[in-house]
């Protein structure tokens, strides 16, 4: 049986944040994932993320300002080195040129966030890993513990596969686990809803 060694990028990008993130992040991060995504494999039919159906997003009013969230599909996790590669060498540069000028501009005091996700095809689990802080150097020092997220997530879906969301937060150079989900966007409400909930925000999906 070969082996599948195709690494895919999802061009479809989940936004959640503050009508002014929305609009100033969706469309230049949606842009650069699809040019990032004609350079790799083709997705298959069946590469997605949400296991549950599309419902209409919830999100809350919090200390999070905004979060620009991508995703990846990869073969087998053996695939992990190629992905640590590909992320610190185009994925994570793209997110931190869309929202660098907004967060650095940002005078709210508000924390921000950039998200990855990883689906395997082989065992149909997902990885989603998110860096937060209220600075890009506070973002991108988390970012730099990504690689170290998906090497704990891997370990555990190998202990435990289950096929559904684990979500890891890394927050002031720790990680730490934010639970299992039946989707990302349940998994980012979660994490808003636990930073001071007040009122309703917007929350969207861009499927290009």
């Amino acid at each position: 049986m070969t082996k599948d060694h195709r690494i895919s990028i999802d061009q479809s990008i989940l936004i959640l944040g503050q009508g002014h993130f929305v609009r100033s992040v969706a469309i230049p991060l949606s842009e650069e994932m699809e040019e990032l995504a004609s350079i790799f494999d083709d997705t298959d039919e069946d590469d997605h993320f949400e296991i549950s159906a599309r419902s209409t997003p919830q999100a809350f009013l919090t200390e999070l300002g905004g979060l620009a969230a991508v995703g990846v599909f990869l073969g087998t996790w053996a695939a992990k080195t190629a992905l640590d590669e590909i992320y610190k060498a185009a994925i994570r540069p793209r997110i931190i040129k869309v929202i660098e000028n907004f967060v650095n501009e940002s005078q709210d005091g508000k924390y921000y966030s950039t998200a990855i996700s990883a689906k395997s095809r082989s065992d149909k689990n997902t990885i989603l890993v998110i860096s937060i802080g209220r600075t890009i150097e506070e973002i991108e020092s988390c970012n730099d513990l990504v690689p170290e997220a998906f090497e704990i997530g891997i370990s555990e879906i190998a202990a435990h596969p289950d096929g559904t969301i684990r979500s890891y937060v890394i927050e002031d150079g720790v990680i730490r686990f934010g639970g299992c989900y039946r989707s990302r966007l349940a998994a980012l409400n979660a994490l808003a809803k636990a930073m001071t909930p007040i009122g309703p925000i917007r929350s969207i999906r861009n499927d290009s």
